[in-house]
């Protein structure tokens, strides 16, 4: 597995060592989202199930009508509903859910959480509740050590288990969700399987995840056993557990892990042309040894099926990724879908039950399926108010191009929060960025789905990108008092998933592959405009306004203003109320430089916003008076 894995980083990032890697931690485990009969089937990652006649379930819980009596739990951290509790509802605390916070999210999908489920609401240890209506960020972080235990469970004449449940969860900086595992009924605790899968600090899991771990090697066939599920470290927001259940393992079970595309993007411009190559992480659950494991690719449209690498042998509770290498060439304007299977010698057919599907056409490089989901976003918090940081996704070039612009999709904002968006060439170089841009109300979606509304915004010039070339397509977020959260296309894994982080005072990226979270929707335009860009800069202005200078200001700052056109000009400056503070009228002026002083000393502190009119065209900004 590692060979192939590190073969795939070289073809895609072309040997950047400057760039760091958070991927997921192996071990025996594999993670499935949970559908519901609404959703398209595009990219959806599920269990190859073996039929239910073939294994038997030996011990389980769906946690119906509160605690089981038989479970244990500890808690440490104590606060107004901390620790694990039975419940039938969301979490509530000064993160998640309450009035003010920016996070809302829901009880976890799991078969049977109408009955209840675990929850363990990290989120109230850090919330003052002195308004138990509305709690609020509390002065001190407090730490979490938490856990729920089985009962004793008899694994005798069980060799080969698994363990399974699912879970849903949305952690902070140094939280660890871990299982462990006793032969003694509790007195030892000899191994351990972490089920955080490296979910990006304030992001969410997919809602909800299933969870299956290969216990066979920790407690199968053993008579004592017992399984703990614990949290441990800085708190916030919240871990839901459902539908604990532990099974026999059928002889011959062969399971999908996750799946990714070399050149597998969603979307690929007009032109551009492709060989694709797909990979693929199966896992031996089962308690024979499998022979000869064969990946097969297949697209649908052509009925085209290729044979891939090949696995001699893939032993008891072994993983291996075996890859479908050059398979397909895209080259023409289309649909195409794709399908994968495995066999073995003794595994007729198993077949993956999703389709993955790439769009050729328009101007548009994209990873998303156009699925908005508030489920899982990055909000970049600092310990105080909000970091700065840049967020990307990376595009390799199928021919040479012009860029033009990035279209994005935000969750929430605060109202002018400064944006603008960044082009780097092999992760390092800058090569195009764009005007600043304010958010506004109407940039929110009013809800989740598909086709929700976009921001496009273009870059000032527009260099030539360069064929087999990788450019990381940015949007920039300045922080302190802004707000914003990106969106993430939270239900559906996309082929190629990875994505990149850098924030504020670092130099280096930190790159993220989706095992679990899915990568945010920013996409590269190049040879022309998007053919729905939704929010657009307004790039017909007469004038160009730049930001004051000092920002934040106490005593005075200075505008910069640049008219193409003699207009008639006026400068106005409101708070965040719509009161207007200051209105000025400049009268007609000449085209070219110009700068305003502006006093600010008699001003209160806070946020204002202020915006020039130049002839029909205006345009806002934000400034911070201390």
């Amino acid at each position: 597995m590692k060979k192939t894995f590190v073969l795939f980083l070289s073809l895609a990032f072309g040997f950047q060592a400057f760039s760091q890697i958070r991927s997921s931690s192996e071990h025996p485990s594999s993670v499935m989202p949970s559908m519901s009969s609404s959703q398209e089937a595009i990219s959806k990652s599920q269990p190859s199930y073996i039929p239910s006649s073939s294994k038997a379930v030996i011990f389980s819980e769906t946690f119906g009508g509160g605690f089981p009596a038989t479970w244990t739990k500890t808690n440490q951290g104590g606060a107004l509903n901390a620790g694990w509790k039975w419940s039938s509802v969301s979490p509530l605390g000064a993160y998640t859910n309450s009035p003010g916070s920016t996070v809302h999210m829901d009880s976890i999908k799991s078969p049977s959480a109408g009955n209840g489920f675990m929850l363990l609401n990290m989120d109230s240890i850090n919330s003052n509740w002195a308004n138990p209506n509305n709690p609020v960020i509390a002065s001190n972080y407090s730490k979490i050590d938490a856990s729920i235990t089985t009962p004793t469970i008899d694994l005798s004449g069980h060799p080969n288990v698994h363990l399974t449940f699912y879970h849903f969860f949305r952690c902070f900086t140094g939280y660890k969700l871990m299982v462990y595992f006793s032969k003694d009924n509790g007195t030892t605790w000899t191994d351990s399987v972490d089920v955080g899968h490296n979910v990006a600090v304030n992001a969410s899991s997919q809602n909800a995840l299933f969870e299956r771990i290969s216990i066979t090697n920790y407690v199968g066939g053993q008579a004592n056993v017992k399984i703990k599920f614990r949290a441990y470290g800085t708190s916030h927001y919240f871990w839901m557990i459902d539908d604990v259940t532990v099974e026999d393992a059928a002889n011959n079970f062969v399971e999908w892990g996750r799946m990714w595309f070399f050149n597998g993007y969603s979307k690929i411009p007009s032109g551009h042309t492709f060989v694709t190559t797909a990979y693929a992480d199966l896992y031996n659950r089962g308690g024979n040894v499998q022979h000869n494991v064969k990946l097969h690719a297949r697209e649908l449209n052509s009925n085209t099926d290729f044979v891939g690498t090949n696995k001699d042998s893939l032993v008891i509770g072994g993983n291996d990724t075996l890859a479908a290498i050059d398979f397909f060439n895209i080259n023409a304007n289309g649909t195409y879908k794709f399908n994968f299977y495995f066999n073995s010698d003794e595994i007729v057919k198993n077949q993956r039950l999703d389709t993955l599907k790439t769009v050729v056409g328009d101007t548009v490089f994209a990873k998303d399926n156009d699925y908005f989901s508030s489920k899982n976003i990055w909000a970049g918090s600092g310990s105080s108010g909000m970091q700065a940081f840049e967020l990307g996704s990376e595009y390799v070039m199928g021919k040479n191009s012009q860029a033009t612009g990035v279209q994005f999709r935000i969750f929430s904002t605060s109202l002018g929060a400064t944006l603008k968006v960044k082009l780097y060439k092999n992760m390092s170089t800058l090569i195009a960025e764009s005007n600043y841009y304010q958010t506004t109300t109407s940039d929110e979606p009013t809800s989740y789905g598909y086709n929700k509304p976009t921001i496009y915004l273009p870059f000032t010039s527009n260099p030539m990108l360069d064929k087999d070339t990788t450019y990381l397509a940015v949007v920039e977020c300045y922080g302190g008092t802004d707000t914003v959260a990106f969106a993430l296309g939270g239900d559906f894994p996309q082929p190629d998933a990875n994505w990149f982080l850098r924030e504020a005072g670092e130099t280096l990226w930190t790159w993220y592959t989706n095992d679990v979270s899915n990568v945010p929707q920013i996409r590269l335009i190049v040879d022309g405009t998007p053919v729905s860009i939704g929010v657009q800069e307004n790039t017909e202005n007469n004038f160009i306004l730049n930001p004051a200078f000092p920002n934040p200001a106490s005593t005075e700052t200075m505008i910069n203003y640049e008219l193409k056109k003699s207009a008639k000009v006026n400068f106005k400056l409101t708070d965040l109320t719509g009161r207007i503070v200051m209105n000025l009228n400049k009268g007609i002026q000449e085209a070219g430089q110009h700068n305003m002083k502006l006093d600010v000393s008699q001003l209160a502190a806070g946020t204002y916003f202020y915006t020039l009119t130049a002839g029909e065209n205006q345009k806002t900004l934000k400034l911070i008076v201390r």
